[in-house]
């Protein structure tokens, strides 16, 4: 890929600045930094309903590291969270609350990238499942690809993209 970082009408910036704010790149190995900057361009599933990609900005706070135990290396979502927030969507364009709650029911998991760069980028599968205390989003350690970004000023957004293929 290029990226224009300087020209007429472009202020300048620093690409490996800005991708330090995202997540940790810095302390990967060259080698693996290749491999790591293809998780920034998965491609989203689009919402038939909408045309809208995916791509689901939420609070940090909404995001835990779970313990290894138990997840065969998924992380969980609470199906009340994929029913009120993933697919609100259905809502919005004409579907009853009734087909969001439907479609939870049947929802088994996601595939997703996660962007938190206070944590990490994480890729892998997000299973469904009743969540009943802490923060609806739990993430397997072994979904981390690259850890959390050393930066004082890193990036405050995180972002949750069901890929094409979740």
């Amino acid at each position: 890929l290029y990226a224009q970082v300087s020209g007429p009408g472009l202020e300048p910036f620093s690409m490996e600045e800005e991708l330090l704010r995202i997540a940790g790149f810095a302390s990967l190995p060259p080698r693996k930094v290749t491999a790591r900057l293809e998780l920034l361009q998965c491609e989203a599933f689009i919402f038939k309903e909408t045309k809208k990609p995916a791509i689901f900005p939420l609070k940090e706070s909404l995001f835990a590291l779970s313990s290894e135990e138990h997840t065969v290396g998924c992380g969980f979502v609470s199906k009340d969270f994929v029913e009120k927030n993933l697919l609100a969507y259905k809502v919005t364009t004409g579907y009853s609350p009734v087909t969001a709650q439907n479609t939870a029911a049947k929802l088994v998991g996601i595939q997703v990238r996660i962007f938190i760069p206070s944590m990490g980028i994480f890729k892998g599968m997000l299973c469904v499942k009743d969540i009943l205390s802490g923060p609806p989003i739990q993430l397997n350690t072994s979904m981390m690809k690259v850890g959390p970004s050393q930066r004082r000023d890193r990036h405050s957004d995180a972002y949750l993209v069901v890929t094409k293929n979740g």
